[in-house]
């Protein structure tokens, strides 16, 4: 029955014309096409271009903390950009003259970066943080072109630079634990100071690299042949097999920790979004009072963040802590993976940074209150010019007593929520007494 129906179906005066008329439909579906791409291709190409001068003024302006320069780097990378001598934060690392010291200004955080086989001479990436800790997420540099770059002060755990040249780079004071150099051209690199706990060498050349007062322990590919290639190994602490006919130094005198005060020197100044200079002082004062005002809820209010398995005056103090990551009161590194706090009915939660974050305005999304303080007193006439400074150590001591468990419950305490509740009120006073002046 059913056969018999499509036979008669394909016999019938409309079903024939369709089938006449059915290459012409090809045809013009195929011009369609053609002439849609050709109409759209200037779009393609002028939105590409749109997205790739962004990209370019992301990684080269001077943005502490969480900005997108990760995400910048690597479609500039992806669509066959030479990064030769890109800096990704002019001014993060501190300097003596034209002197590049061993101190960080400030830390700029590129999370999952992966330049595998990028052409970057001579690039700027000091002071850097790069979110390896837990060596899931490790950066990874393998094959990539990196003579005379900087890493100085820079946090590369677990970073992967196998078959990498890396002639001339400047390591000194990093931290590269469990970080792999396998087969890496490093002639003439500088790693003193550095932790290079756990590093493999394997293959690697080392000939001229400069290993004075580094953290050697644990290393693999390294025998005294290759040791004594370098400079400054015998000021190396390093293991007793490692010893190679010197005294092994005691290991408080390695290692980033080791690093003496003419090294380091204090900031001159903080990094500030408007360099100093008063442009938007009404758009300043909402963008500092939102975020303290944010931040008092979370404070003084029902505690906003629960977490399964947390005593409430845990909650209370993790409520804390992540509303000030989140409100852009202080900088974090990016999120791992497993690590998700939800913000009351909102759906925030660690996971989603730098996608979303409690900031008023996303023109100050890169700064902490500590650089909107500054910008601030650039807009007010006050004889005390230390009211940043002490907002500035405010902040800084808000975030030693978050410091324990990474703003994660791992000891609960009244003593723990007592303490950001206290530390937190004097953030609050010092940030407002600058709103106090006009």
């Amino acid at each position: 029955m059913i056969l018999e129906r499509l036979d008669a179906l394909t016999r019938t005066r409309g079903f024939q014309l369709i089938r006449r008329l059915e290459p012409a439909f090809i045809i013009f579906t195929v011009v369609g096409v053609v002439i849609a791409t050709y109409t759209l291709q200037p779009d393609l190409d002028a939105r590409h271009e749109e997205r790739t001068v962004r990209a370019w003024q992301t990684v080269s302006r001077q943005a502490p903390g969480i900005s997108g320069k990760s995400e910048a780097l690597q479609y500039l990378a992806a669509n066959g950009h030479v990064l030769n001598r890109v800096d990704v934060s002019p001014n993060s690392v501190r300097k003596d003259g034209d002197r590049v010291l061993l101190g960080c200004n400030y830390r700029v955080y590129l999370a999952n970066l992966d330049l595998s086989g990028t052409i970057a001479n001579r690039a700027q990436m000091p002071c850097t943080e790069m979110d390896a800790d837990d060596g899931q997420n490790p950066a990874n540099f393998e094959s990539a072109q990196l003579e005379q770059a900087s890493f100085v002060r820079a946090n590369a755990e677990a970073a992967i630079f196998r078959t990498a040249r890396l002639t001339s780079a400047d390591f000194r004071g990093a931290q590269l634990g469990r970080a792999d150099f396998e087969a890496a051209e490093l002639t003439g690199a500088r790693f003193e100071y550095a932790s290079l706990r756990y590093v493999a060498f394997h293959q690697a050349r080392l000939d001229g690299a400069s290993v004075d007062h580094a953290m050697l322990l644990g290393v693999g590919g390294l025998n005294c042949d290759t040791l004594k290639t370098t400079d400054g190994w015998d000021t190396a602490c390093r293991a007793a097999e490692l010893e190679c006919g010197a005294e092994i130094p005691k290991l408080d005198s390695c290692g980033p920790g080791a690093i003496p005060e003419s090294l380091r020197l204090p900031p001159t100044a903080l990094p500030a979004s408007a360099n100093g200079q008063c442009t938007n002082k009404l758009d300043l004062r909402r963008e500092i009072e939102f975020r303290l005002d944010q931040l008092d809820r979370a404070v003084y209010g029902d505690p906003p963040i629960t977490r399964s398995g947390a005593a409430p005056r845990c909650n209370r103090a993790t409520s804390i802590y992540v509303a000030a990551k989140l409100g852009g009161i202080s900088q974090r590194p990016p999120p791992k993976e497993d690590e998700t706090v939800w913000i009351g009915g909102s759906g925030y939660g660690y996971r989603h940074i730098p996608f979303k974050t409690g900031v008023r305005s996303a023109e100050f999304i890169s700064d902490d209150l500590r650089q909107l303080g500054a910008d601030y007193l650039a807009c007010i006439e006050v004889e005390d010019r230390d009211l940043v400074g002490r907002l500035n150590a405010a902040v800084s001591a808000f975030d030693v007593t978050g410091a324990s468990g990474d703003d994660r419950v791992e000891e609960c305490s009244d003593d723990w929520v007592g303490n950001a509740t206290t530390a937190w009120a004097q953030v609050a006073r010092s940030a407002r007494s600058l709103l106090t002046y006009d």
